[in-house]
């Protein structure tokens, strides 16, 4: 439901996941709110913003939280 603006080009990571170390391709984009209203789709349970100082305890993905942790450092300076 939100029209983006993309300032530039997304952050690329690749790493391995899993037990069997499958290969996951990972592109981060940050984005603008132009219009648009965020709502969840039929497949997450909720949607909600938080500060990028206060990340939550339970993001799902470590690769997440580092990339977050970048990006909090960037806008710091």
């Amino acid at each position: 439901g939100l029209e983006l603006e993309l300032p530039g080009p997304p952050e690329v990571n690749v790493g391995r996941y899993g037990p069997t170390g499958d290969f996951i391709l990972n592109l981060y984009y940050r984005a603008r709110i132009i219009s648009g209203e965020a709502r969840p789709a039929d497949d997450v349970a909720a949607l909600r913003w938080f500060p990028i100082d206060e990340l939550p305890p339970n993001l799902a993905w470590d690769h997440e939280r580092a990339m977050l942790n970048r990006l909090a450092e960037q806008l710091r300076r």
